[in-house]
């Protein structure tokens, strides 16, 4: 009901989404002009640092608070996007990056986020009300269309089912572990996310105009991009047993995101990169992926044979043979993408 009590004190916000406060309200910080503080490029990177200075009351929010975000690009197809904040006085912070993805394209393969791959590494959502607004109870997701620890291919039912607006609940997560995926069965393209922060807002664009301009005439609109918002939970401020957002006079506030650019060949391989010793450099060729496919292949029919080898001990190691079929299925629309496709979108 876009309304928080801190110290005693109550603090009204604006409604924007009335009757509740979303993105911070009537002008969030998207909205607002952020000053280049420095630009320092290296040979295999380059980070630009973004300040702004949001005044006591600005929103309804207490306190002065000081904020610098960090975008650093880098060649390992990572992007990395870290938020810094400080305070004067006791206040509330859970800053996030909200862009839309739809891995198909612009040109040939432009359509909705249908045929889109998602995982998200989580046994637990935030259950929300009729405003979508988080009560305070966690939901555990198994046997239910929350659960995404399993890659789950987005499909017109799952859509028109309502789709997904939800926190998931991240346990065991770092900066260096993946806990989220997204990639286009059509394309290949995806990207991997990792994150310090123990939420991630999954939103499939229910509540999306039907249309917005997008480059080279495209129109994107209702559940045409998806978001993936590394984040406190939100309404934590009104919901003790949730983690907090309360920033306190004297602290650091600080969020940490890894957005890694992948191709479907590494989310194929993920299952047994670690275990089987290809001796051959995986790169994005179409060479290499037949290399590698030949190698896979010839595995495989080891193991349809049960003939056990130094190269199929990973079977006895946890890794069951359905998530290895798996795996040579998706080589296989990887060798289909790249016959296909002039790989330019």
């Amino acid at each position: 009901q876009s309304k928080f009590s801190l110290n005693g004190k109550d603090y009204n916000l604006y409604p924007n989404t009335a009757p509740d406060h979303l993105h911070g309200g009537k002008e969030g910080f998207n909205k607002k002009i952020w000053q280049i503080a420095d630009i320092n490029k290296k040979s295999d990177s380059i980070k630009v640092e973004l300040t702004y200075y949001s005044n006591h009351l600005e929103e309804n929010y207490p306190g002065n608070l000081d904020c610098k975000t960090i975008y650093e690009l880098n060649n390992n197809n990572e992007m990395l996007i870290s938020f810094h904040a400080t305070t004067d006085q006791d206040t509330i912070v859970n800053m996030t990056n909200h862009n839309y993805w739809n891995f198909h394209g612009h040109k040939d393969n432009y359509k909705n986020i249908t045929e889109h791959v998602v995982r998200i590494s989580s046994n637990q959502i935030c259950e929300t009300d009729e405003g979508s607004i988080p009560t305070g109870k966690l939901l555990d997701v198994v046997n239910t269309k929350y659960d995404l620890n399993n890659s789950f291919e987005i499909n017109n039912t799952f859509l028109k089912s309502g789709g997904i607006d939800h926190n998931y609940v991240l346990k065991n997560h770092s900066i260096d572990k993946s806990i989220a995926s997204i990639y286009s069965k059509i394309t290949g393209m995806g990207v991997e996310y990792s994150t310090d922060q123990p939420g991630i807002q999954f939103y499939t664009g229910n509540m999306m105009k039907e249309s917005y301009n997008g480059k080279h005439d495209r129109n994107y609109g209702l559940q045409y991009g998806m978001c993936l918002e590394t984040q406190i939970f939100p309404n934590a401020i009104n919901q003790p047993n949730f983690p907090s957002t309360i920033l306190k006079k004297g602290e650091k506030y600080t969020s940490n995101t890894k957005k890694k650019r992948k191709h479907l060949i590494y989310f194929s391989l993920s299952l047994l990169t670690e275990k089987i010793d290809y001796n051959i450099p995986i790169t994005e060729s179409k060479d290499n992926i037949s290399q590698i496919m030949k190698k896979i292949n010839s595995i495989y029919l080891q193991v349809k044979k049960n003939e056990q080898s130094p190269k199929t001990d990973y079977l006895f190691n946890g890794v069951e043979k359905s998530n290895f079929n798996k795996t040579i299925e998706r080589l296989e629309l990887i060798n289909n993408i790249y016959e296909n496709s002039d790989n330019d979108d």
